[in-house]
């Protein structure tokens, strides 16, 4: 399914282009799947990814309306139930989150000025 979106967009696979996607790992598939743009955006941030010049895969990808590309089929209705099952993030649990690591105070922010 990846790689029918990929082809859509001109995007090719660990091909010579500066806009191909080079796969490092090949968890990837799995965690867009699960993720979608974040899974790819973390994909990236730990290296299982790349692309040179960066702004260009992207770019392609979304110059198209990747939605419409997809038809229904069973293999992505199981994509779908699998990406749900597999989710832990719920809203109460992401409000805790989002409280735990926003709700800090201000003594951090004085303390970093202060050192600068």
């Amino acid at each position: 399914m990846c790689l029918e979106i990929l082809d859509r967009a001109g995007v090719p696979l660990n091909a010579s282009e500066p806009w191909s996607l080079h796969v490092h790992n090949e968890k990837l598939w799995d965690r867009i799947i699960e993720h979608r743009q974040l899974g790819l955006a973390q994909g990236y941030m730990d290296g299982w990814w790349d692309c040179d010049p960066i702004d260009e895969m992207p770019t392609r990808l979304l110059s198209i309306n990747v939605l419409s590309t997809l038809s229904p089929s069973p293999a992505l209705a199981g994509h779908v139930v699998k990406s749900k099952a597999l989710n832990r993030q719920t809203k109460s649990r992401a409000a805790r989150k989002a409280k735990y690591h926003y709700n800090i105070g201000n003594d951090l922010y004085t303390q970093m000025l202060i050192q600068n």
